[in-house]
């Protein structure tokens, strides 16, 4: 199943804006960031074709998975 991944700020390093990943058919979110090799506790919003979403939910194919990871500022 194809997905494609937009990723935000610095969980872009190394790896882009956007990842399009093949997945097997009952991956949850969950998956997508282990493939990525991004660390559970960096991800701090998710969206599923722009609706919010978390680690454990499904995907279905072509689903746009939107990853956001904790952001500082002030």
């Amino acid at each position: 199943m194809k997905l494609e991944v937009r990723l935000f700020s610095y969980l872009r390093d190394g790896r882009g804006k956007e990842v399009y990943l093949d997945v097997k058919e009952d991956a949850i979110v969950a998956d997508v960031i282990k493939m990525l090799e991004i660390e559970d506790n960096e991800v701090a919003n998710v969206l599923i074709n722009n609706f919010n979403a978390d680690s454990s939910s499904t995907l279905k194919e072509g689903d746009s998975v939107s990853l956001f990871p904790l952001l500082a500022g002030g």
